[in-house]
Parts: C-alpha cells; structure tokens; sequence
C-alpha cells in the first residue's frame, strides 16, 4: 500500500485515548478515497471493545492492511510481507488526524468541536441526520448518524483542498482530497479475544516518525 492509504489507516484508528465504547462492537467499512477524482476503494471491518482497544481490517486490490490501537500504541502492518509501522499517539489528544471517528459519544464529540446539524436526508434507506464542521481553513467534514436513539455513525466524509504537485518537480496546483468512510452491519454484545489488539510475533515493526525500528521480529 502506498503512504497516503497507510497514513489513512492510522487516521481511522484515531479512537479517543481513553474512549471506551458502552459495550463491544463490529462494523464493516467501506472507504472511498480520492485524489483529483482518482477512487481508491478499501473494504473491511472494525471490532472494539469496552477497553478502547480498536482493530481494523482493510482489504484493496493493493493488499491488506491492518491497523490496531491499544492505549496509546497504534500498529499497522501487511500481514503478508511481515512488516509495518508503530505509532505513538500523543498522550491526552482525542485523535490522530481530521476526520478521525470516535465510536463513543461520536456526535457529541463532533458538536463539541463545532459540528452543527444541517439537515435530515434518507441514505441507502437510512434516515440520517446529518452534521458539518470546518476544522481548519480548506477541511470540510461531514458526519451522518442513524436518526434513532442510538445515533451511530453511518457516514463520514472529508474533504480536502490542498495546494500541491502531482509529483516531485511539477508546478503547485489546487487539488481536492476526498476520503468517504461508510459503517455498516453493527452488531454489539460480541465477545472478542484480547490478542485481537496486540500486534503479531513474526511481524517487524518500525517507528513511524523515525523510522527507527520498535523491536526484533518477534
């Protein structure tokens, strides 16, 4: 997988430090990312438990990519070649990047940080309300949840306007970066294993920032 789909996955495993969900949960994910129109589609699914340790699994004609957070530990690796990243998220921060989804409380956490609901909208047969906040200048993001009790989230869509080259010596140029994650099939109550969010021996890690390597194969 190339550095933006990685950089992506670290971002969807951006659960709030600390932030545990009222009881375990799965979901599938459907991730649509664009650059300049150009679709990248991953599809997968996250499991959580009451702890706040998250997995994620994401398959794309590229390959697989896993990612799972434990506190404030994030590994994401190909299981296939044996290698991957380690992160450290900052100790205190609700996320690890724009567009992260809290799976807790996730609209009052977006109105907390400027969401305002917008309108309802029926989508794929799902009344939804629908929620928009700008965090900075050039994002806009977009949080549908399920119109009942529950809220959960059901859509989230970011957009990007960035001043970048295509590639390394071309001229800078105005281009949109879409990422649309969509969560389906939720179900609750579930048992899940506790080596489900630790990283696997025989796999070698290496620290994402500096590129220094986290610990032997195991």
């Amino acid at each position: 997988m190339n550095r933006l789909q990685i950089a992506l996955t670290i971002i969807l495993a951006g659960l709030a430090a600390g932030s545990a969900a009222a009881e375990p949960f799965s979901c599938d994910v459907r991730v649509v990312s664009a650059i300049d129109g150009n679709k990248n589609t991953m599809t997968g699914k996250v499991i959580s438990d009451t702890a706040g340790r998250f997995r994620l699994e994401l398959y794309s004609v590229r390959g697989v990519r896993i990612t799972i957070r434990n506190g404030e530990d994030i590994w994401t690796y190909d299981p296939n070649a044996a290698e991957g990243l380690h992160y450290r998220a900052k100790q205190g921060t609700d996320a690890a990047g724009a567009g992260s989804l809290y799976f807790d409380k996730a609209l009052e956490r977006f109105v907390k940080s400027g969401g305002k609901r917008v309108r309802t909208e029926t989508l794929e047969g799902q009344k939804c309300e629908v929620y928009v906040r700008s965090p900075r200048q050039g994002v806009t993001e977009t949080l549908w949840v399920t119109a009942d009790a529950t809220k959960r989230p059901f859509r989230v869509r970011v957009v990007s306007k960035v001043r970048a080259a295509k590639q390394l010596g071309q001229p800078i140029t105005d281009r949109t970066i879409t990422r649309t994650t969509d969560y389906r099939n939720w179900k609750t109550g579930i048992q899940i294993a506790a080596e489900q969010f630790r990283p696997p021996k025989g796999v070698q890690f290496r620290e994402a920032e500096s590129g220094g390597l986290v610990g032997r194969r195991q």
